[in-house]
Formats: C-alpha cells, sequence, structure tokens
C-alpha cells in the first residue's frame, strides 16, 4: 500500500507514474479521502475531548452537591456520547474508503523502467546463459530438502 503521507506532498509526481502504468490520475481523490478521514478523527477526538472534560465537570458538580448542574452535565454526556459514534462511524467509512483505494493501486513504476501496457513492452537486456555461449541449463527440480541441505 503506498504512503498517504508520500501522496500528499508529491500528488503530480504519482498521478504522473500512474500514468506511465495507463491508469487515470488518483491522487486528489486519495487526498480528498484523506481530508475527509482526518476530519472525522479530528470531530471525533474534540467530542471525546468535550466528554470527558465534562464527566470530571459531574464529579466536581456533585461535590458540590448542585444536582441541577450534574443532571444537565450528564445531558451533554449523553450528546457527545451520539457524536462521539456518529463520528466513529464517519471516521471508519472514509479509512475504508481511502485504504482499499490505496491497496487496489499498483505499484509506482521504476524511473528506468521502459513504458508499457503489458509486460510485452519490456524490453530484454540480456540471458544469462547466453554470455557464456551455452544453452539454458537443464533444471534438476526433483530434489528434497534434505539432498538441498
Amino acid at each position: 500500500m503506498h504512503d498517504i503521507r508520500a501522496i500528499r506532498e508529491n500528488p503530480d509526481l504519482y498521478d504522473a507514474a500512474w500514468a506511465r502504468r495507463g491508469l487515470p490520475a488518483m491522487a486528489k481523490k486519495i487526498i480528498d479521502f484523506d481530508a475527509k478521514l482526518r476530519t472525522a478523527s479530528t470531530a471525533k477526538q474534540e467530542a471525546e475531548a468535550q466528554r470527558n472534560a465534562a464527566s470530571k465537570a459531574i464529579g466536581a458538580a456533585k461535590a458540590k452537591k448542585d444536582e441541577a448542574e450534574a443532571s444537565r452535565l450528564m445531558e451533554q454526556v449523553a450528546a457527545l456520547k451520539t457524536r462521539i459514534e456518529e463520528t466513529s462511524v464517519d471516521e471508519a467509512k472514509w479509512q475504508k474508503e481511502r485504504d482499499d483505494l490505496l491497496a487496489s493501486i499498483p505499484n509506482l513504476p521504476a524511473v528506468d523502467a521502459p513504458d508499457g501496457a503489458d509486460e510485452h513492452g519490456n524490453i530484454e537486456v540480456r540471458r544469462w546463459y547466453i554470455q557464456t555461449g551455452a544453452e539454458p541449463p537443464a533444471l534438476e527440480l526433483t530434489a528434497d530438502h534434505v539432498t538441498l541441505g
């Protein structure tokens, strides 16, 4: 899977490399999914921080015997719990979308690799056995692990 940080920093490089493989530009879509994921994560973390602060305040209100304030804070905590659950669903959705897209994209081709639609576009540089003028060796592939060891 590709590094999302590298895609964020060099989207044009990735789009150009994917174009060499005959793929459309995808960096913008990946970055958009990542931005939505980061927004959902931030919203969830903020809601959790507010819930934690309100929970502490409930204890302080109960210590002061201020039941009205404690019940108001408990309602706030319940609302924040719902918000956390909703943002968790959004976060998981965008995480899956981004990660599925990243996992489906092939690796970037090497800079010195020739462009081509498939393996037939490859250039054969040399064969190792031709350098010695010999025929390719017949390989004995029936040895067991004890013999090989």
